[in-house]
């Protein structure tokens, strides 16, 4: 699961990202350098934003169930 969602968060970023970058275009099709600016904002926003919703997890364990397996000492 972990491999899934890392190689779907890497193509996303990465066409998030060319998106960006190629919007800016010269004129002779050459991407500009305020593109690559914006794009490592907008990556370090969503880092940032990741990284907060990362830390709000709580850390307490989960009391057991009824269902779950007896937790060893």
């Amino acid at each position: 699961m972990n491999a899934n969602l890392r190689t779907i968060g890497g193509a996303l970023g990465g066409q998030v990202t060319t998106s960006i970058v190629t919007s800016g275009r010269r004129v002779l099709g050459y991407p500009g350098p305020g593109g690559f600016t914006v794009s490592l904002v907008v990556m370090v926003a969503v880092s940032v934003a990741a990284a907060v919703v990362a830390a709000s997890i709580p850390l307490t364990p989960r009391k057991a169930g009824p269902c779950s397996p007896p937790l060893k000492a």
